[in-house]
Order: C-alpha cells, then sequence, then structure tokens
C-alpha cells in the first residue's frame, strides 16, 4: 500500500483482503444500500471488478471501482472501463479525497482502455466534467407492432437475427432513464451518440 494523500494509504488488492473486503462493503452499504457480500460468496467476484480505495488505517474512507468491460462495436474489439461505486465516508468528505482517487485512476487506465464511461446520478452531474466526462445521450431500436410500440431486446445479438424487412422497419428513439446519465471520457465512446449507437444496458448495473 502507498499513501497518496497525507497519512492516508491507497489500496487496489480489496478483493484479495478480508478486512479490507469487510470495511468496502460497510462503506458500500452506508452509502448505497447494498454491499458485494453474496456476490463475493457466489463466486462471481473475478479480476475484472477492481475498487481502488483510500485508507485510513484499516477503514475503507473513499472508493472508485473499475470495472474492465470488453465490448464489441461495428465489429470491432473494444476494450472500455466502467467507472462505479464512488463513494467517500461522511466524516472524510469535503477534503477532495475523491477526486484525488479520480485522477488516479484516470491517469492509469485511459492509455489502457479505448474508453472510460460510467453512470451518475442526477446528484452529481456536475461533478464528473471536471475530470473530462461528457453526457451523451443514449438510444434504443424498436419495430412498431399493430399500433403499439415493441422495444426489441437490448442486445445487439438478437437484432442481427430478425429479418431484413424487419431491419428495414426498425425505428430509433432516445433512451432515457430516470435519475441516470451516461457519461464519457474518449472520443472513441462519443460514438454512441453520435452514431445513435445501443448502448448495452445490462452495462447500467
Amino acid at each position: 500500500m502507498k499513501k497518496i494523500f497525507g497519512s492516508l494509504d491507497f489500496s487496489n488488492r480489496v478483493r484479495e483482503n478480508a478486512i479490507l473486503r469487510a470495511s468496502f462493503n460497510e462503506l458500500t452499504r452506508e452509502t448505497f444500500s447494498f454491499d458485494f457480500t453474496g456476490w463475493y460468496n457466489a463466486g462471481h467476484w473475478g479480476e475484472c471488478y477492481i475498487p481502488h480505495v483510500l485508507l485510513d488505517g484499516e477503514h475503507v474512507v473513499s472508493n472508485v471501482s473499475v470495472n474492465l468491460m470488453p465490448f464489441s462495436a461495428g465489429g470491432e474489439k473494444k476494450s472500455y472501463i466502467q467507472l462505479g461505486t464512488v463513494m467517500t465516508a461522511k466524516a472524510y468528505r469535503g477534503r477532495g479525497l475523491n477526486s484525488r482517487l479520480m485522477k488516479r485512476v484516470i491517469e492509469e487506465y485511459k492509455e489502457k482502455s479505448d474508453g472510460i464511461y460510467l453512470f451518475a446520478n442526477d446528484s452529481v452531474l456536475s461533478y464528473y466534467p471536471k475530470f473530462g466526462f461528457h453526457p451523451v445521450k443514449e438510444y434504443e431500436y424498436y419495430l412498431p407492432l399493430t399500433g403499439k410500440r415493441g422495444v426489441l431486446p437490448y442486445t445487439m445479438e438478437k437484432i442481427s437475427r430478425i429479418s431484413a424487412e424487419q431491419c428495414g422497419q426498425l425505428c430509433v428513439r432516445e433512451h432515457k432513464e430516470e435519475d441516470c446519465t451516461l457519461f464519457v471520457l474518449g472520443e472513441d465512446l462519443q460514438r454512441i451518440e453520435r452514431e445513435k449507437i445501443m448502448f448495452p444496458l445490462l452495462s447500467h448495473a
């Protein structure tokens, strides 16, 4: 572990350390009312989910998690990074701790990935542009069905299996989700809005 902010230590080895993992889960519960205990116990917490934490002793006081996300965009394989579980303990807020972590994570991963993205709730929409993130619109495709709008499943694989005639009938509209805005960092991800690419909704999780 390294000291990167006064007396606080930095670690990205939370999954492997039972004490740090328990503290990380405690802060997650306090902040978001859930934790990763069941996910870990079921064997789902693999190497692609990497919390980056600041520690006061053995207590996690701030975090930015990195999710390694392989994508297929227009037939090209992409390596994107989704940031999530961004949080700071109440007693440690207002000190710039999370900003320091965010800058560190972006600096580490911006050259290792094709782009970085995250989903933000309405209370922090002014926070992420400070780090170069831009809000973008999301889109979804659908087929009109007997006077109703039937939204196709949110996978491009299923869309690719519809008939040529149905492809010609596909319509596109903006996808809106309450209290959830997609922010992107990097030119590659700005294609989403420019080309009206359907972003996998699984990544909202």
